[in-house]
């Protein structure tokens, strides 16, 4: 705290945070960083550990203009953003988030028996965007946690590998 006395007096905290991914992702969800969020990150599962940069500055006179800024860094973790989506694993790279949203660049995992490369975004003006490319294997896609109880009925047609390319984008319905 800089100056009690002046008219915009700002609480300005950071940190490091070592440790469980998945404790680092439920203490987000469940702060005024997962509600500044909107929630975006609820439904997120990890294991592995992390590290994780955060830096707070809150108005006293204006708390609607705080803002909230952080990156976690990933390193061999294994993780699953939505419960639709594959898991990944083995995940590199880094999750940087403020008040408005998160940015993953230059994702690295290996997801449904092969590598993926890729990066994903989501703002509060403009929803989610992801562009994601790789190889997936038919064996992978039985063994992905979220997706094998979706293929029994096709699971001995299954065979091979083929390579892949997402582009996805949701528009936010709360503007």
């Amino acid at each position: 705290i800089e100056d009690w006395n002046h008219n915009d007096t700002h609480v300005r905290v950071s940190g490091t945070v070592s440790g469980p991914l998945s404790e680092q992702l439920r203490a987000i969800n469940q702060s005024a960083i997962g509600h500044l969020l909107d929630g975006v990150l609820a439904s997120a599962t990890a294991s592995g550990k992390t590290d994780t940069q955060l830096k707070l500055d809150i108005s006293i006179e204006k708390v609607h203009e705080s803002t909230v800024s952080g990156q976690i860094t990933f390193a061999d973790n294994t993780l699953s953003l939505w419960p639709f989506m594959p898991q990944l694993q083995q995940v590199k790279g880094q999750l940087n988030f403020t008040e408005k949203g998160f940015f993953i660049d230059q994702i690295q995992a290996q997801t449904l028996g092969g590598a993926l490369h890729g990066k994903a975004q989501w703002t509060i003006d403009k929803g989610l965007s992801i562009q994601a490319s790789g190889r997936l294997t038919a064996q992978g896609l039985l063994n992905d946690p979220n997706w094998r109880h979706q293929l029994p009925f096709v699971q001995q047609w299954l065979a091979g590998s083929t390579g892949f390319t997402i582009q996805a984008r949701t528009e936010n319905q709360q503007q």
